[in-house]
C-alpha cells in the first residue's frame, strides 16, 4: 500500500493523469484524406474495439508473383495512425502493404486509459490478426511498445524506431524531476494505477525480442526524448544502427522526407 502522503499529493496525481490518459488529437485535413485511401477494419482487443487502416495492393506483385512486403506502423502518444501519411504515401508508392493502427485510447479506438504496455499489447494483437510482418517502423512511445511486443512473440524482418525512449524508470525519474516530485512516489502510483511493474520495461528484460536488424533514427538536439536514450537501445541491441537525424526535432520526424528516404533504403 502506498503511504498517505503519496496519495494525497495532487500533482503526483496530475502527472500520472497525464501520462495513462492521452488526449485525443483531431483529425487534420492531411491525416483525413489519407484515411478515405484506406480499408478501414475493427479488431477487438481485450474487450475493446481497436481501429486499424490497410493501405496498398494486398496482391502479389503483377509481374514477378513476389507477395507484397508487409509493414506495420506504431505511433506515439497522443498520436494517431492518420499521423503516417508522408510514410505511408512513400511506402505505397515502392509497393509496400502497409496496417497502421490508433493505439487503445487513441484516434478512434475505444477506451479511455493507456500505457506503453497497453499499446505493445495492442501491437501484439494486430499483428496476431495481420499474419506475417516484414518491417514494423515505430514513433516515441510506440518503440518501447514495439520492443514489448518483440518480447513476447511478435515477429518481423527488421524494424525502425524513431526517437523513442527506451527506459520506463528513466522516464518516471525525468518526469519527477522536471515537474518537481519524488521519482520513488511517482513511480509508486504508476505502477498500482496501471498495474504494471516498470522495471519490466527495462531493456535487459526485453532482450529475447531484439533478434532482428533495426536501424534507429533521432534527433540529436530532440527536446522531448533525449538521444541518449536510442544511444543506451543501439547498445544493447545488436543488429541496431543508430543514426542522428538533424534538425527534425521530435514529431516532425515522422514525416521527414530525408528521413522517409533513409527509411526505405534500410528496408
Amino acid at each position: 500500500m502506498l503511504d498517505a502522503t503519496v496519495m494525497d499529493h495532487p500533482l503526483v496525481e496530475q502527472v500520472v493523469a497525464r501520462m495513462t490518459r492521452p488526449r485525443r488529437q483531431p483529425l487534420d485535413e492531411e491525416g483525413r484524406l489519407l484515411l478515405l485511401e484506406g480499408v478501414r477494419d475493427e479488431v477487438w482487443h481485450e474487450g475493446r474495439m481497436l481501429v486499424v487502416y490497410t493501405f496498398g495492393d494486398a496482391r502479389p506483385d503483377a509481374e514477378t508473383g513476389a507477395p507484397r512486403r508487409r509493414a506495420l506502423l506504431v505511433h506515439g502518444w497522443e498520436s494517431r495512425a492518420a499521423g503516417w501519411h508522408v510514410l505511408v504515401r512513400r511506402l505505397v508508392a515502392q509497393g509496400w502493404h502497409v496496417t497502421a493502427f490508433d493505439a487503445p485510447a487513441h484516434g478512434e479506438s475505444a477506451g479511455e486509459a493507456a500505457n506503453v504496455v497497453a499499446m505493445g499489447r495492442a501491437l501484439l494483437a494486430v499483428g496476431e490478426w495481420l499474419g506475417p510482418v516484414d518491417a514494423v517502423i515505430a514513433h516515441s512511445l510506440g518503440s518501447p511498445a514495439a520492443l514489448h511486443a518483440f518480447a513476447h512473440g511478435l515477429r518481423t524482418r527488421s524494424s525502425v524506431h524513431l526517437a523513442g525512449p527506451s527506459s520506463l524508470n528513466r522516464a518516471l525519474d525525468r518526469t519527477a524531476c522536471a515537474v518537481g516530485v519524488s521519482g520513488i512516489e511517482l513511480r509508486a502510483r504508476f505502477e498500482e494505477l496501471t498495474g504494471l511493474d516498470a522495471s519490466a520495461m527495462e531493456l535487459e528484460r526485453l532482450a529475447a525480442g531484439m533478434r532482428h536488424r533495426a536501424l534507429l533514427l533521432h534527433d540529436p538536439l530532440d527536446p522531448e526524448v533525449h538521444w541518449s536514450e536510442s544511444a543506451a537501445l543501439a547498445n544493447a541491441w545488436d543488429g541496431a544502427v543508430l543514426e542522428a537525424a538533424n534538425g527534425v526535432g521530435h514529431r516532425r520526424i515522422i514525416g521527414d522526407y530525408a528521413v522517409i528516404e533513409r527509411i526505405l533504403a534500410f528496408l
